[in-house]
Order: structure tokens, then C-alpha cells, then sequence
């Protein structure tokens, strides 16, 4: 997986699987997370596979670090190990990191 495969769909949605909602009495709840940026180290290029996703999602529903499975409506299902970040601009944010040499 390269930054290319990300970079045409910043500001789209990737929603993910059904995750257990402690706080709402365990029930099991979509998320739908916005893809905010792609980085990716100038010198690298599209086709690195080092590179950062940054997502944000709704305030009331905090991920836990893990893989979560995503699905977008162009690219399909995909695999990311999710950390979260923090609260920014109302949204919570996480990042995935690629680092592969």
C-alpha cells in the first residue's frame, strides 16, 4: 500500500464495522471517520509506502487503539491500525502510520 491509494480521497468518509459502544449499554455501532490528510515526506513521493493518514470522527464515540476494518465506496474494505490522537476542532483524531522501507 502506497500514499497514491489515499491521496485522491482526503475528505471522504471511511465508515467502520460494527464496534461494541460501551458507553451506550454495549451496543454495537457503526463509525464513520473522515480522512483529513494524507503526509507523505516531499522527498518520498506518492508512491512511498511511509507515509500518515489522519482522521478525525464524531466527539461522543472514542476508538480505541487497534485495527479497525473500514470500508470506502471507491477503494473497498481496508485494514488500519488506528491510534487515537486527540481532540481537534470539535472531532476526535487518529492516525495511521505506514512505515514500510
Amino acid at each position: 500500500m502506497t500514499a497514491r491509494a489515499f491521496l485522491g480521497h482526503a475528505g471522504s468518509t471511511f465508515a467502520s464495522a460494527a464496534v461494541v459502544d460501551e458507553a451506550a449499554g454495549g451496543r454495537a455501532t457503526r463509525v464513520e471517520l473522515v480522512l483529513e490528510s494524507v503526509e507523505v515526506p516531499p522527498e518520498l513521493g506518492e508512491d512511498s509506502p511511509c507515509f500518515v493518514l489522519t482522521f478525525s470522527g464524531p466527539p461522543d464515540h472514542h476508538l480505541d487503539q487497534r485495527i479497525y476494518a473500514l470500508h470506502h465506496e471507491v477503494m473497498g474494505d481496508v485494514e488500519l491500525f488506528l491510534v487515537p490522537v486527540g481532540p481537534a476542532h470539535g472531532r476526535l483524531t487518529y492516525e495511521a502510520v505506514f512505515n514500510n522501507p
